[in-house]
């Protein structure tokens, strides 16, 4: 049986929202439902060697504020639809802000 690009993305798509779901719950159950304003995030980042037991509730503005100032700002910008990609894909335009 042979699958139609669209009905493959829309497949991985689900496939994707499914398993956040998942991860989503499996922290609500760990860590209690989020307070307004909180997150479920690493401590310490991914980048910054967290690993997955490393989550915990934390603040939104705080945490946001720290993820940000890991990697560079890139301003992107989506193409439109072609062969293999049907919704387009993101391509890098340049980096925002001065480099450090």
């Amino acid at each position: 049986m042979e699958y139609s690009q669209d009905f493959l993305a829309s497949a991985l798509l689900i496939d994707i929202i499914a398993d956040d779901a998942d991860d989503f719950y499996d922290m609500r159950r760990r860590l209690g439902p989020l307070a307004d304003g909180e997150v479920y995030g690493y401590a310490p980042a991914r980048q910054l060697g967290g690993s997955e037991d490393d989550r915990q509730r934390v603040r939104v503005p705080e945490y946001f504020d720290v993820i940000a100032q890991l990697t560079p700002y890139r301003l992107v910008e989506q193409t439109s639809p072609e062969p293999g990609y049907p919704y387009g894909r993101f391509r890098d335009v340049r980096q925002i802000g001065r480099p450090r």
